[in-house]
């Protein structure tokens, strides 16, 4: 029997196979983190290498739009490097921390592959270079943010509680998003343990996570449900008592306000509660919200940074009451101030959903919302000019600005055991859009006599820009 033949030796090829095998699915595993997986892998807070080597190379910047450095590195005196903040607490949810202790968040995470100069191939850049004098910087990422209407949103805004989200309407690039109560990532190494104690969530990043009842905001998909269905036309009257009782159920205007026998215009500038419960229960679960989906609900719109999708009733509505009191904006939807900003641009966008975005050409993961139509254009047009009356004339007076047709809607959504969250939701100029807002104060009251005028000073100064 031959020696080289023998079983020993069969199994000794074998297990040498195994071997050779794990080897070489350790090389690919490994070659696959340092370069199709390393922009994730670089902003991880486990990654104590990517920390260090930061420690003693300059991260690149984040800049807004206009310029204004919103995150940089700046030498130690000691041979590092630390990360500073000049505008602090203002975009700290966007912006986020990258800190050696707790890891990083925001962009800070998201594009620190970039601004760590290590962004795919790493493990062949550091191969290359090795042993060569080198720039090892990282790279700036610049966002579509602008440090001006940034800061008019959080003067704005102030110490209430809310969020305000502004969208440039023809490619959805996020003008501004303020979320309050912040914080400062710039002393995040020795507040962290603090802002993950208290109640009021200011690591929380409201404009896009935060997640509420839209209230009369809500309404806007209702109508344009209702037209595109053909339930309702622009010519149609709505009856809208004081109190609409549904299945032994009672929904109700506005402090029972008997809004009488009106257009779906005039419903919709007064807000009457009962004529859109009536109209959505008319409209049907299924229609309603099949158009809700369409403008974005229900999926996540921005792949950047984290973020909560809105939420239509889990299971669907329980009864044709549940379905007036969620067609009136009220009930089990939820709704983040970014999707409700996107639900403005669609209107003003003559029924098109442009992508939101925060980073300048950056449209990774978002080739499937872009351009998409959402609702017919005239259909669209109707509801511009619905929006318009509610500024001109309506609920939303107070975004009015002067030399300025602005077009919104407000929102004030009722809560069991709190105070009234206050919406408002526009765009400007009506006659051309360019931006829209969506701004909400939390436990604020009326939507239209607090967050419609903070809306309208951040629509005039972006018009103005």
């Amino acid at each position: 029997m031959s020696v080289l033949g023998s079983p020993a030796n069969g199994r000794i090829r074998a297990l040498f196979r195994i071997i050779l095998g794990l080897f070489l699915a350790l090389f690919l595993y490994i070659a696959y983190l340092q370069t199709i997986a390393a922009d994730g892998t670089a902003g991880r807070s486990e990654n104590t290498r990517t920390a260090f080597e930061e420690f003693e190379s300059p991260r690149g910047s984040i800049l807004s739009s206009d310029g204004v450095v919103l995150a940089e590195s700046v030498a130690d005196g000691q041979g590092g490097f630390v990360r500073k903040y000049p505008l602090g607490s203002v975009a700290a949810h966007l912006v986020g921390y990258d800190s050696f202790r707790f890891g990083s968040t925001g962009v800070e995470r998201a594009r620190s592959a970039i601004l760590s100069g290590i962004s795919g191939g790493r493990l062949f850049d550091r191969f290359l270079r090795l042993g060569v004098p080198g720039d090892d910087s990282g790279r700036d990422v610049v966002l579509t943010i602008d440090s001006v209407l940034q800061q008019l949103a959080a003067d704005q805004l102030g110490s209430r509680n809310g969020a305000v989200v502004m969208l440039r309407i023809d490619d959805g690039a996020i003008l501004a998003a303020h979320s309050y109560p912040s914080f400062n990532p710039g002393q995040i190494d020795t507040e962290l343990p603090n802002l993950r104690e208290r109640t009021d969530a200011p690591l929380l990043n409201r404009a896009f996570q935060g997640l509420y009842t839209p209230g009369s905001t809500f309404k806007v998909i209702t109508a344009a449900s209702a037209l595109d269905s053909g339930v309702a036309t622009p010519d149609s009257t709505l009856s809208s008592p004081s109190v609409l009782t549904i299945e032994g159920g009672d929904i109700t205007n506005h402090g029972r306000e008997n809004c009488g026998d009106l257009s779906i215009s005039e419903a919709f500038a007064r807000s009457c509660n009962t004529a859109f419960a009536a109209l959505g229960v008319e409209v049907g679960e299924s229609a309603l919200f099949e158009t809700a989906r369409s403008f974005g609900f229900e999926r996540s719109m921005i792949d950047v940074l984290p973020t909560n999708p809105s939420r239509l009733p889990a299971g669907g509505v329980e009864d044709d009451l549940d379905l007036g009191w969620t067609s009136a904006g009220q009930g089990r939807t939820l709704a983040s101030p970014l999707q409700m900003a996107i639900v403005a641009a669609v209107i003003a966008g003559d029924g098109r959903l442009a992508s939101a975005r925060l980073i300048e050409s950056d449209l990774r993961g978002a080739d499937s919302l872009i351009d998409r139509a959402v609702i017919p254009r005239e259909i669209a047009e109707e509801l511009q000019k619905m929006m318009e009356r509610v500024v001109a004339s309506g609920t939303g007076r107070a975004a009015s600005v002067p030399g300025i047709r602005v077009a919104g809607k407000t929102g004030t959504a009722e809560l069991a055991d709190a105070a009234d969250h206050a919406w408002f939701i526009g765009y400007a100029p009506a006659t051309a859009p360019q931006v829209a807002v969506a701004v909400i104060v939390e436990n604020g009251g009326s939507g239209g006599a607090v967050a419609a005028p903070i809306a309208g000073k951040l629509l005039e100064a972006a018009i103005s820009r």
